[in-house]
């Protein structure tokens, strides 16, 4: 007679423990990812609008480098001079197609 008693709490308690360590375990990755997502930004030299806006010509060509080439781009380089066709940043995009930056105004 008691044992569906006892076999329903047991159930109860393995559910109320499988939940709070899934709770637990997505608050641990949701920590770590932030805490990812902070150094990342840190790294990768992210900067406020006005700080872009206060970049010299060849401060922001770098910058637009820096970008693509951390975005999986490849041959990424500056150039510049007459006959680019106003291209000052010239690469190929992860899936192989070519990219340009122009100049900014």
């Amino acid at each position: 007679m008691i044992w569906p008693y006892l076999v329903g709490g047991l159930v109860l308690v393995g559910g109320a423990v499988c939940g709070w360590w899934l709770w637990r375990t997505n608050r641990l990755v949701k920590g770590r990812d932030h805490q990812w997502r902070q150094e990342e930004a840190l790294k990768a030299g992210h900067r406020s609008l006005t700080e872009v806006d206060a970049m010299s010509g060849g401060e922001f060509e770098d910058f637009v480098v820096d970008l693509c080439r951390r975005d999986g781009c490849t041959e990424v380089r500056r150039v510049g001079g007459s006959h680019d066709d106003g291209a000052d940043v010239l690469g190929c995009l992860p899936d192989g197609r070519a990219a340009r930056r122009g100049r900014r105004h």
